[in-house]
Formats: C-alpha cells, sequence, structure tokens
C-alpha cells in the first residue's frame, strides 16, 4: 500500500520538450515523498472549495421583508393560531430568524504540519498513479496551439495538464499555445497547491520546478521549529 512506504521519485525527463520519447533520469534519493495517505488531501482540499464559493450574503430577518404590514386573519374567532404578519419565520417566504447578518467568509486556516502533507502527499499519488512527469524546460519551437495538443497526446499526459514552472513570465510560445486550449494551464511553483493537483490528469514539472519543491519541502521537513504549534501563518512559508 502507498501509505505503508516511502516512495523516492524516480522521474520522467525528456531531453526536448517535444513529441520524442522520455527517458528516466534518477533524483537524488535525499528527497523522499512521504507515505501518501487521504487525510490531509481531503481536509486540504475540502479547505479550498468553500474558499472558492466567497460568502454568504446577509440574510433579511422580519421587520427588512417587504410587505406583510397587515394582520392575515383576526385574532380570535376563528379557530386559527394568532399571527400578526406573513412576513414571520413560520411563514414560508418569510423572514429569516438568526440568520448571517454580515457577509460570512468560509476561509479557515489548516495547520501548517496538515498543509505541509498535503502536498506530499498529493505529490506521491501523483507519482505513483504515473501522473507526474518531468521536462527540462518549457522552450518549444512554435506557439501553435496543435503542436502542444500533439506532445499531450503522444505522451498520454490525459485530458488535463497542470505545468509548473519556477518563474512567473514564461517562454511565450509555450504561454500562446496553451492560452488557447482550456484543460492545459500555467503556473507559478509557488503556486502549486493540492485543489489544482487534484483538478488536473496530469503534473508536469520542470527541472527547476523540481528542485525549488524539493528544496522547500525539505526545509519544512525539517526545520528546528516544525513542532511548534503557535507558529504565525506567512504566505511565503511553502
Amino acid at each position: 500500500m502507498i501509505g505503508q512506504r516511502l516512495l523516492f521519485i524516480s522521474l520522467r525527463a525528456g531531453r526536448k520538450f517535444s513529441t520524442e520519447a522520455a527517458e528516466i533520469i534518477e533524483k537524488s534519493s535525499d528527497f523522499a515523498l512521504r507515505a501518501a495517505t487521504r487525510f490531509p488531501v481531503a481536509n486540504v482540499g475540502k479547505r479550498t472549495l468553500p474558499f472558492l464559493d466567497g460568502y454568504d450574503p446577509p440574510k433579511q430577518v422580519r421587520s427588512e421583508m417587504p410587505g406583510g404590514g397587515r394582520k392575515p386573519w383576526p385574532q380570535k374567532g376563528m379557530g386559527r393560531a394568532r399571527h400578526g404578519s406573513i412576513r414571520s419565520p413560520l411563514f414560508k417566504g418569510g423572514g429569516i430568524s438568526h440568520g448571517p447578518r454580515s457577509p460570512t467568509p468560509h476561509f479557515y486556516m489548516l495547520p501548517f504540519a496538515q498543509r505541509v502533507m498535503g502536498l506530499l502527499s498529493t505529490l506521491s499519488i501523483k507519482l505513483a498513479q504515473d501522473d507526474l512527469h518531468i521536462v527540462p524546460n518549457l522552450d518549444i519551437p512554435t506557439e501553435d496551439p496543435e503542436f502542444l495538443e500533439d506532445v499531450v497526446r503522444t505522451r498520454n499526459w490525459g485530458i488535463s495538464v497542470l505545468i509548473v514552472d519556477v518563474d512567473d513570465i514564461m517562454p511565450r510560445n509555450i504561454t500562446v499555445a496553451s492560452d488557447a486550449i482550456n484543460h492545459i494551464n500555467l503556473m507559478p511553483v509557488y503556486g502549486l497547491n493540492v485543489y489544482s493537483m487534484l483538478k488536473h490528469e496530469t503534473l508536469v514539472l520542470t527541472m527547476a520546478a523540481v528542485e525549488k519543491i524539493e528544496e522547500r519541502l525539505l526545509y519544512q521537513l525539517h526545520r528546528s521549529d516544525a513542532m511548534c504549534k503557535e507558529k504565525k501563518f506567512k504566505v511565503n512559508q511553502v
């Protein structure tokens, strides 16, 4: 079982970003993707979904609802329960009792160690499923989207591909080519997250991105204050 052993990186890398067959290269065995478990992945993924949904709008109480100023029926003599307005929370279409009164965000921050384990587990799962591939760089000879489609089709990279590089500004050809293809997306390495990796079938990393991920994850796994629970959140922690 994947969760019972360590997965060492043995990465696929092509000599060129083209339709040629990829060769297997050996990466440093110091960087071991830890045991893949579904719980960090599920927790981090569930955290992202409500954050993308935004927030709940405030609900109207009885006094804020339009209409309902007239008493629906006399107080006595009807054999019915007494009511003063059809906008009461007891009526369908009435006000909301004890509802949110201000924009309610769904954002919450998971423990830092759990976020790191979520990244490690997702990378391990992608590697075990043969959905993680490495290329030397993102230089392609043309900006024609058909060429990029042929690369994906020839290498069996699946129906959706996430390409990660270390820089914000990527080569023009692949930027223009991927812009015309909805199922191929580019992302800088600092934006890599569990939700994006789960959303795409295939993860493609450049060698520079692999080295950066290795450097940051090794630091987070072996930092001296890893057991500190009162650690403040910083954007550049991972």
